[in-house]
């Protein structure tokens, strides 16, 4: 930020605790970041800051902003000064900035002796976790039942209740999620001890009956902590509540918190509303008369993180003059400022809400604009009345956000700050839709876009478990584990794998001697003669030797076997979401890996083990996917979609109301934890109706918080989407009963909804994974199989890469050469190195030098993308010589692709083939760049050859250009005017 406001030049200068209320878009970062280099500037040495952040990524953000501004500080200073600095750049990798969990970490490594734990202990992940929470609940019920003195008020307790240990919603299941409540408390014990005191107020029969469960559960609840304390213990693991706990205590321990906060000369807490109770007790004491905490309690959007927003208040209430505010939004247009300012003043107002928005928390509009060059206007707000079920109105409302989104896509432009006086077209990575969640009804999304013709890639927690790619491996996986599982022997064949059609598979179901699809079935069919039977034939053959290897291998070795089995990675990593899918595959690996480190200290791993972990497995023990590359518009929770921002957000859904709270065990910090009566009475304690009545106040503020932060994220403009069965009546404390009260919206109605989605291409396929085993009816799999069917018997699937050498032959599989068995010189894995090398660095839209490319290597390396000493400096100087190109300049710009993936249906003869038939050709292109009028395309190549050998080489590659030219011709209706390789080795860029 080239100036500063008046508000940001008083938080800058500002000595002593400073608490800062920064507003969303008001440049709190750069602010941080200011503050740091006016330390650094003045002498001040950067081992002396401690940064902490909310994620990892906003830690990695950060540092590499504070490089930056570092870097440019130097070459503006001269003498002692710039000295300095330098040696200060020098440290910027060992600067401690990082979540609070790294901080606890590296105290409870550093005073492991005062912690009382191993000096070799390491954190345990996520699903690791989840199976030894699982074996800690199983044996804490065996050891309730040994019990005489428990067992009888346990019985009593579970007496016309759930007790299904393995579901989170029964009672037992609840103990694992009031044990994580407890550990965001600085003094779980204690809590729980206050737990087994009988409620006060309490008469009558059930009062009696909740008073002898509530003892029993926190009896149970203390068992379970003690025996899952002990598993950790055991395999010298820590979860990140115990390392909170453990480095509260070492800073409870006057000594150590002497010498600790004597480290430190400035202390910045990030997101500081989104703090649990332990969390703050820590903060407290590093205090020293240097803290300085920003946060925004509008935003606090993590109560299921037991996030305590409430305290940030109370710290502003305890040193007001410590209080600061921004409110300048550099990031909204005025109109979607204005529309925030008159919504949010109206429902976010004590007591019911923490903020009093009506006072220091409104928003002031203070970046410039261009006009307004999108369909329609900044703000637009959509009620779709419609009498019908939730699965048709979940359907209307996801073809009238495919429809909005087309209409923006075909119509819009925007201005770049890069480029802030020529407008671009819009694409469709500009474009967020915006939800509450995911987990119901993504895919509705995904159909209805599907439909429209429109790339949606889907970001967030739940995405990998339902993923098509997922769904393939594991049903290969309960094949081999269980031959006669229908379901999975179905899943198999049908999948890209073994590509049978829905006709084949019931051919070799009815003549069968049983008439059903089981492996007999298949082994029978393959015992004739024809197409089907050597398909057959070959499917039972495969499998069986998968199967035999099955039980051998260890199980990251045979999950990565199969993902590898026929090409699927190769081909998953070469259609629509490549990025994404990809990643899932390497996320499936990873739990194999996971899986098999827990059954070393658990037991022998096995086939039937791992899928009965995998099973274990809910969506928030499986971290998010990595955000897929390419041009697609995003589906994400409002949760992801925190710290980003977009030209186009849209939300849709608002007329749902924040769910109850239906849990038979409710809890609150205050006063205590409550049991509800069980399903034969509907009588409740005083108790359990005040926590409730508590937390529901909780989960509607929460939910206008919600509302701001998607607000909040769109930069041009901004469209809100309802429904319901009349305009008039929608649900209290829905997102739009609160709009409502303040805007009136646009009443769209069922039938032209539906005009919209008889317009739209395409006919709608329920994802195959969704479905029961319906031989009748077994359709294609969303994208990931094609039904372009080749007069000859196709489809023929091939690789841009085998278009016109001489030892390519047309499969009926998806061929590729990326698998084959590697040696550790393999120039396939430099080459790989050498692409996210370039694909990084043209992401970031910058290119700096030498040093730039080298921090970009490393930042891979680090990720465990690429080995760190795959590349030399040789080959960091030839990829920085590509940047100094007019090519390479222009690949820095907003409208090149890197690394694009397609799919293009092309006559064989433009490819050189023999035939009048079509080519499904797949293939990702490693640099296309886009103008007004024409397109250039360029291909990295890693080639081991001499000077002289390289036009020589470059004619090999002629075909495979030829074919990357008619895609991008096809799908983005321009002209290709250059096709050029870049070969490393020689740092030569060749027209073809």
């Amino acid at each position: 930020m080239s100036s500063w406001t008046s508000q940001q030049k008083d938080i800058i200068n500002a000595e002593g605790n400073v608490y800062v209320t920064a507003s969303a878009g008001t440049g709190k970062t750069a602010v941080v970041i200011e503050r740091v280099l006016e330390f650094i500037s003045s002498g001040g040495c950067i081992e002396k800051i401690l940064l902490i952040t909310f994620t990892n990524a906003a830690a990695g953000e950060m540092k590499e902003r504070l490089f930056d501004k570092l870097r440019h500080r130097a070459e503006s200073a001269v003498g002692d000064k710039q000295r300095h600095i330098l040696s200060q750049l020098q440290l910027i990798d060992t600067a401690q900035i990082s979540t609070i969990h790294s901080f606890c970490s590296k105290i409870v490594r550093n005073y492991f002796f005062k912690a009382g734990v191993s000096a070799s202990f390491r954190i345990a992940h996520g699903s690791e976790i989840q199976v030894l929470k699982t074996d800690a609940l199983q044996e804490t019920m065996e050891e309730v039942w040994g019990d005489d003195q428990l067992a009888d008020p346990a019985a009593e307790m579970l007496e016309n209740r759930n007790a299904d240990i393995s579901s989170e919603y029964s009672i037992l299941g609840q103990i694992s999620q009031v044990s994580d409540f407890c550990s965001s408390l600085p003094e779980p014990e204690k809590w729980i001890e206050s737990c087994s005191l009988p409620e006060e107020n309490s008469q009558g029969g059930f009062a009696e009956k909740s008073n002898i469960s509530r003892l029993a559960f926190s009896k149970i609840l203390k068992i379970y902590r003690e025996k899952f304390a002990q598993k950790k213990r055991t395999l010298n693991v820590l979860d990140y509540s115990d390392l909170e706990h453990f480095a509260l205590k070492i800073l409870l321990d006057e000594e150590s918190a002497r010498q600790i906060k004597s480290q430190y000369r400035q202390i910045y807490v990030d997101e500081f509303q989104d703090t649990s109770g332990i969390q703050n007790r820590i903060i407290d004491l590093l205090e020293n008369s240097n803290m300085f905490l920003v946060g925004d309690i509008k935003q606090s959007i993590y109560g299921f993180r037991n996030a305590r927003p409430d305290l940030f208040n109370e710290k502003i209430r305890k040193k007001p003059e410590a209080a600061k505010s921004l409110s300048n939004n550099f990031r909204c247009r005025p109109e979607i400022i204005s529309f925030a300012n008159k919504v949010f003043s109206e429902i976010m107002q004590p007591p019911e809400s923490l903020v009093d928005y009506s006072k220091d928390h409104q928003l002031e509009a203070a970046a410039e604009f261009q006009p307004f060059s999108l369909p329609g206007k900044p703000c637009e707000q959509y009620f779709i009345t419609a009498d019908a079920n939730a699965q048709k109105k979940k359907e209307l409302t996801a073809a009238f956000t495919a429809e909005k989104v087309r209409q923006i896509l075909s119509e819009g432009k925007i201005y770049d700050s890069q480029f802030p006086q020529t407008p671009r077209e819009i694409r469709k990575s500009d474009i967020a839709i915006l939800k509450k969640d995911l987990k119901n009804d993504y895919s509705i999304y995904v159909e209805q876009f599907r439909r429209a013709g429109i790339e949606l890639k889907v970001l967030g927690r739940a995405e990998l478990k339902e993923s098509i790619e997922y769904i393939d491996i594991l049903s290969m996986l309960k094949y081999l584990n269980n031959p006669t599982d229908q379901v999975a022997l179905a899943g198999v064949m049908r999948s890209p794998f073994y590509q049978f059609t829905e006709d084949q598979l019931l051919q070799a179901a009815i003549l069968s001697a049983g008439g059903k699809l089981t492996a007999q079935a298949v082994e029978q069919f393959a015992e004739g003669s024809g197409e089907l039977a050597e398909k057959c034939k070959e499917f039972l053959e495969e499998t069986q030797a998968l199967r035999e290897q099955a039980f051998s291998l260890e199980i990251p070795e045979l999950v990565w076997k199969i993902i590898n089995h026929k090409n699927y990675l190769a081909f998953a990593s070469s259609i629509s979401g490549a990025g994404f899918r990809r990643d899932n595959l390497l996320k499936l690996h990873s739990l194999a890996s996971d899986y098999q480190d827990i059954s070393s200290w658990l037991g022998s791993a096995s086939l039937p083990g791992f899928l009965d972990y995998l099973e274990k497995l809910t969506d928030k023990d499986i971290d998010a996917g990595t955000p897929p590359g390419g041009e697609a518009v995003s589906l994400m929770t409002v949760h992801a979609s925190k710290g980003l921002e977009f030209p186009v957000v849209i939300m849709p859904d608002l007329e749902k109301a924040p769910r109850n709270n239906t849990s038979q065990v409710i809890v609150s910090e205050k006063s205590g934890l409550a049991i509800n009566s069980d399903i034969t009475e509907n009588s409740k304690t005083m108790l359990y109706e005040q926590i409730k009545n508590e937390n529901k106040l909780a989960r509607i503020d929460e939910a206008k918080r919600l509302l701001y932060v998607a607000v909040t994220r769109a930069k041009e403009k901004l469209v809100l989407i309802g429904a319901g069965k009349q305009e008039d009546k929608t649900p209290e404390e829905s997102c739009w009963s609160w709009i409502y009260l303040c805007i009136e919206p646009e009443f769209i109605s069922k039938s032209e909804v539906e005009k919209i989605t008889e317009s739209f291409r395409g006919q709608a396929a329920q994802p195959a994974s969704s479905r029961p085993l319906d031989l009748k009816d077994i359709t294609a799999r969303c994208s990931i199989t094609d039904k372009i069917v080749n007069p000859q018997g196709g489809p023929v699937k091939i690789s841009a890469s085998q278009v016109g050498h001489k030892e390519f032959k047309p499969s009926h599989a998806f061929s590729s050469d990326a698998n084959e068995e590697q040696t550790q010189t393999d120039p396939r894995l430099k080459g790989s190195a050498v692409h996210l090398v370039f694909e990084r660095i043209i992401k970031s839209g910058r290119f700096e030098g030498f040093d730039y490319a080298r921090r970009v290597y490393q930042e891979l390396a680090r990720e465990k993308l690429i080995d760190e000493d795959m590349l030399s400096s040789s080959d960091l100087s030839s990829i920085c010589a590509f940047f100094r190109t007019s090519e390479g300049r222009c690949s820095l710009e907003s409208k090149s692709r890197s690394e694009w993936p397609f799919t293009a249906y092309i006559e064989a003869e433009k490819l050189g083939e023999k035939g009048d038939h079509k080519l499904i050709v797949q293939g990702v292109i490693d640099l296309l760049i886009e103008r007004d009028n024409d397109l250039q395309i360029i291909d990295f190549k890693t080639d081991n050859v001499s000077e002289e050998q390289v036009r020589e080489r470059a004619e090999v590659y002629k075909c495979q250009l030829t074919a990357y030219a008619i895609a991008a011709e096809k799908i983005l209706e321009k002209p290709v005017s250059a096709k050029k390789l870049y070969f490393l080795k020689q740092g030569r860029l060749l027209e073809i």
